[in-house]
């Protein structure tokens, strides 16, 4: 179940906001926008100057706030998520979540890297992820995509993307398949339907 974030209404956000933001921030899950690691500077910290240009570049993006010097996100739906990673990518920010985790350009939680493993456990781990990706092939035998690339398709959210790619072996044997709607957005989804239908 996805919530999304609530619409705030662009440049012309309430003053509640700002005078309930201990508040706000401790109900839901946010996302936050955090820049670069500048010395002696908070790396979530932003001017209103800064949030004024990003509101400029990015008009249509009215499920993010800007209060106490961050500008967040509450709740944010799947592909609001990819949105939001996508533009913290593209300024040279990154995006992190309530629990410190960060997310990658395409909204997928970056895997904090593991402790160095022993020899034997890098051997049977080696093992272990080979048994269970030949079980999961087994699995996947016969199920097929009911699209095909070039096909037209819909989500829950957006309509008029084509299917660009169906791969049933990405994704550690899980597949995916990508949608490019008509905005630029490409969007992934699990195989076999990656949560689409077509779109009529």
């Amino acid at each position: 179940m996805s919530y999304g974030c609530a619409r705030l209404g662009g440049a012309n956000q309430p003053a509640e906001i700002e005078k309930n933001f201990d508040r706000i921030q401790v109900m839901g899950y946010n996302v936050r926008f955090e820049k670069a690691e500048i010395p002696g500077a908070s790396q979530d910290q932003f001017h209103e100057r800064e949030w004024q240009s990003f509101q400029a570049k990015y008009p249509t993006l009215d499920y993010a706030y800007f209060a106490g010097g961050s500008i967040t996100c509450k709740n944010p739906s799947e592909d609001q998520l990819k949105d939001l990673a996508r533009i913290a990518y593209r300024q040279g920010w990154r995006l992190r979540g309530d629990d410190g985790e960060y997310y990658d350009e395409h909204g997928n939680v970056i895997a904090e890297t593991p402790a160095k493993q022993g020899f034997f456990s890098a051997v049977k781990s080696a093992f272990a992820n080979a048994r269970a990706a030949r079980e999961l092939e087994r699995e996947m035998q016969g199920v097929e995509c009911p699209f095909k690339v070039g096909d037209r398709v819909k989500s829950t959210h957006r309509r008029g993307g084509v299917v660009t790619r169906i791969d049933k072996r990405a994704n550690s044997g899980l597949g995916i398949i990508e949608v490019t709607f008509p905005d630029g957005a490409v969007i992934g989804g699990m195989f076999p339907d990656g949560g689409f239908e077509l779109d009529a």
